[in-house]
């Protein structure tokens, strides 16, 4: 804060100063008519002197509200306190006027008003101001020399006063600027705070030693659904049970700082929050409270889970496609065997119903193996531009052959709509899609609608069925291979179908709940169509 700041500061405050000891000095002319420094003479004089530094200081004040504050106008004002002084001592008693001590008053005032000097300049005009007044109000019979010894005494005094109170108004000036900059850096510092709090997308919130809020940030309240600001001050428990019951833990136990909690909002809604926590100290090491820092997690932890299925599905997926391989030499070794014995007569006729069932059985274990092997390993197959309207009549045609059922299946797909794939594996998927909807839908007035389009970034195509839909707990895992709700299933010709979806690049979303049907919608990148 430079000198003009604090001069205007100061303006009012020594205005109003000029004024109350005028007041005085005129209340005690008034009160006390009959001592000889405020004669009835003197009185009117002081009134006069009241008067003219009201209108000064009127319109020293009305400047500084329009003009501010100015070098100039802080020395006309210092000049003005003076001259005022001055003649409130010649008017009081002149070399023996009680009133010398407003000298260094106006001194000082020039100080606070303007530092650089302007002490040093007020101390010498009120020595030429005292000095006049002396030789102007020298007393008959007075020495000289006693005379000149009372001057100097008081222009030491001017000057002493100068000197310390212009050292103080520079020391009150490094000060003043020193307080100005901390200022400005703690409310830098208390705007950063209030940024980094509020532009964290985790919850931060703080607690003292009894357990109470007291501070938190605005997605603490998004998190936890609670209006926070009614609760300042509350206790944590009131809002949010099972993290004070953490904090309480963590008290017993101080290397317990994160956990996964699962919040109850209370609108309704569910959700696993991870939680990091830490202590809050001063700069002595004395233990304040503690901060807890919060962000939804269920995302997050879905999508993990997700990926470890994934890695362990791929991992089991390796492991048994070899398994396979092995199956298959065997078993095929097996069947030929039958085979051979069957067709050289060689077994008895009461033996052909057995020789029937272990071609049956192997059969049906080279068809699983075949699947299994086509999931865990799909292969890159034969690409070709194909009609997918073309695919999917020949996928209905092939269901309908093998089934026998009162369902009406519709097929809306643009004549012109080609994708560019292996034709086995899109049949693959059509096929299987189209019987769990057949599947789905083993009753009368069942209804299968295959629709397609074209999308800016994709190709889609959908099986939408009146079916008995999928319970919610089993939606998660429709895919997940040997998953399977019917006796007679093996669990292998949705997850087939999947991993083939996801070798061409494509997405698969199922909109189904138990007694509203099911949709599979599969979309297929551009890239791919």
């Amino acid at each position: 804060m430079d000198s003009d700041h604090r001069a205007g500061r100061w303006f009012y405050w020594i205005s109003a100063g000029r004024m109350a000891l005028l007041f005085f000095l005129l209340g005690a002319a008034y009160i006390l008519p009959g001592n000889e420094t405020f004669s009835s003479e003197n009185f009117i004089r002081l009134a006069w002197l009241l008067g003219a530094a009201f209108l000064l200081s009127a319109a020293f004040n009305t400047w500084y509200r329009q003009k501010g504050s100015r070098p100039w106008l802080v020395r006309l004002q210092t000049l003005t306190d003076i001259i005022l002084v001055s003649l409130t001592v010649l008017w009081s008693g002149g070399v023996h006027s009680a009133f010398v001590f407003l000298y260094p008053l106006a001194i000082i005032t020039a100080c606070l008003l303007k530092s650089g000097g302007s002490g040093t300049w007020a101390a010498i005009l009120s020595t030429l101001s005292y000095g006049a007044i002396c030789v102007w109000t020298r007393p008959q019979g007075v020495p000289f020399s006693a005379l000149a010894f009372n001057f100097f005494v008081n222009m030491a005094a001017f000057n002493a006063t100068a000197l310390l109170a212009n050292l103080l108004a520079r020391s009150l000036s490094r000060a003043e600027e020193k307080l100005s900059r901390v200022r400005v850096d703690l409310h830098r510092m208390e705007q950063v705070h209030r940024h980094v709090a509020g532009s964290l997308n985790a919850g931060l919130i703080t607690i003292d030693e009894n357990g109470r809020i007291t501070s938190f940030n605005s997605a603490a309240t998004d998190i936890l659904e609670v209006d926070l600001e009614s609760q300042y001050g509350q206790d944590l428990s009131g809002v949010w049970a099972a993290g004070a019951e953490f904090l309480n833990g963590l008290k017993k136990i101080p290397d317990m700082k994160r956990a996964e909690l699962f919040y109850s909002a209370p609108g309704g809604s569910s959700r696993l929050l991870g939680i990091s926590t830490f202590d809050l100290k001063d700069d002595a090491g004395v233990h304040l409270g503690y901060g807890m820092i919060f962000q939804d997690i269920t995302e997050i932890k879905a999508l993990e889970e997700r990926r470890q299925r994934t890695r362990r599905l791929a991992a089991l997926g390796e492991m048994a496609a070899g398994l396979a391989h092995e199956i298959r030499n065997p078993l095929a070794s097996l069947s030929g065997s039958a085979q051979f014995l069957r067709e050289a007569g060689w077994v008895l006729p009461e033996g052909e119903r057995l020789v029937k069932i272990i071609l049956r059985e192997a059969n049906r274990l080279n068809n699983l193996t075949e699947s299994f092997l086509k999931y865990a390993r799909p292969g890159e197959g034969r690409p070709e531009k194909i009609r997918l309207a073309d695919a999917a009549r020949s996928a209905v045609g092939l269901i309908r052959k093998n089934r026998d059922m009162n369902v009406t299946l519709s097929v809306d797909i643009p004549d012109d709509l080609e994708v560019f794939l292996d034709p086995d594996q899109l049949r693959q998927v059509l096929v299987q899609l189209t019987q769990n909807a057949f599947d789905a839908c083993a009753r009368d007035g069942g209804r299968i609608e295959i629709r397609a389009l074209r999308t800016d970034k994709a190709a889609e195509f959908s099986v939408d069925d009146n079916g008995v839909g999928i319970d919610p707990e089993n939606l998660p895992r429709i895919f997940d291979p040997f998953f399977t709700t019917r006796p007679d299933g093996t669990g292998l010709g949705l997850a087939v179908a999947h991993q083939l979806i996801k070798s061409w690049g494509g997405e698969v979303s199922i909109d189904s709940a138990p007694g509203r049907g099911c949709k599979i919608t599969v979309s297929i990148p551009v890239s791919s169509s």
